[in-house]
């Protein structure tokens, strides 16, 4: 018999594809019995009770007696893919390298119109477009337009979105602000004061702000009193005084501001 691992593996429906070096099909790992003769140049898991296979460069669907699931057929995208139902879509490419979801009628329930699709937690749908991202609910209706830097959504604490100057918001699953400030690490700044102790050692002194992180790799400064001074437009920030910082927008800091502790930038 089949070993349990595998067994494991494809629980949930009885074929998995099989391969003669040229063509694929499927057997059922049950019995080991061949189901749908190996016909296909390209062949996928069934999900949902449905499989994509690919024969003479067209894409289709089909169910477990290897009957189509509806005629027509999609052009197998050069790119490839992972062509997988789930919660009733699949994920395509159109002959435009565009992204879209059909649904099990072989329609598109979301037209082929983005530069990328994700799925997100609660079977949501993260997209983008042009660049900027929103989101799509599990019945794909439109929560967040796409205008924003960064998407994601967690299974339980709502949206995450970051907007051009990379600050972060926090939505519940309809759209609706739930906090107007989100971060990640915060973290105390020191600084070198140019001064010594008795024993020779140098003095480090505790800048009077504190530098805040979030999800796109950016920081921010931050007053004790937890809100933010700036957002978060830098790659780095470091303390060179009490109430000085420098504040670079690339990683090895060659592009760099002096900003004091309210945020502005020290110009001559």
């Amino acid at each position: 018999g089949l070993p349990e691992s595998f067994r494991r593996r494809h629980r949930g429906h009885p074929l998995a594809v099989f391969s003669t070096g040229k063509k694929r099909g499927y057997f059922n790992i049950y019995t080991g019995k061949v189901v749908i003769p190996a016909q296909y140049s390209k062949a996928w898991i069934f999900s949902e009770d449905i499989a994509a296979v690919v024969q003479n460069d067209s894409l289709f669907f089909i169910d477990h007696t290897g009957e189509r699931i509806f005629r027509h057929g999609f052009s197998f995208p050069k790119t490839g893919g992972s062509f997988c139902f789930h919660n009733g879509y699949c994920l395509l490419t159109n002959e435009k390298g565009k992204m879209g979801l059909i649904d099990k009628n072989g329609q598109w329930a979301l037209a082929p119109e983005y530069d990328n699709l994700v799925r997100e937690g609660r079977n949501y749908w993260s997209a983008c477009k042009n660049g900027h991202w929103g989101v799509f609910s599990d019945s794909l209706a439109e929560i967040l337009a796409c205008e924003y830097g960064m998407v994601t959504v967690s299974e339980d604490n709502g949206i995450y979105i970051s907007l051009a100057d990379h600050s972060q918001k926090r939505c519940d699953y309809d759209g609706t602000i739930l906090d107007n400030f989100t971060c990640g690490n915060v973290n105390q700044l020191s600084y070198d004061t140019g001064t010594y102790n008795e024993e020779g050692e140098t003095i480090i002194g505790t800048a009077q702000c504190w530098r805040y992180s979030v999800e796109t790799g950016y920081y921010g400064l931050m007053g004790t009193d937890g809100k933010p001074i700036t957002p978060p437009l830098y790659q780095d920030i470091e303390a060179i005084g009490k109430n000085i910082y420098r504040c670079s927008y690339d990683y090895n800091g060659r592009f760099s501001v002096l900003v004091d502790g309210k945020g502005n930038t020290i110009n001559l």
